[in-house]
């Protein structure tokens, strides 16, 4: 069986976007976070920025290699997290008016 969260999974980060008051980044590729004494530095493709706490809502390996230099141990957990393969299909048709032209498909 296929769940999740009504809305999708993002509703759980916008969820954490409007309780939690920070400046927020969202769909802004990060490529570490590292520690610089009390702060962390995040780097991403805008560039840097220094800041007190850091909430990644992103795959579990994709922030294995966001967090793989402030925490190796962290790193190799997130990126051994297994995720099942799927596929969604979704299939449309017309109906077929007169049922002796199904034989034909």
């Amino acid at each position: 069986m296929l769940t999740s969260t009504k809305g999708g999974i993002g509703t759980l980060a916008n969820h954490l976007r409007r309780v939690i008051e920070a400046e927020w980044h969202f769909a802004e590729p990060v490529q570490s976070v590292e520690r610089t004494g009390a702060a962390f530095r995040i780097t991403s493709a805008a560039g840097a920025t220094e800041v007190d706490r850091v909430v990644i809502c992103s795959t579990s390996y994709a922030a294995a290699g966001m967090v793989q230099p402030l925490d190796a141990e962290l790193a190799r957990r997130l990126a051994a997290i297994d995720y099942s393969p799927i596929a969604v299909v979704g299939f449309g048709y017309r109906s077929l008016p007169d049922r002796s032209m199904a034989s034909d498909c």
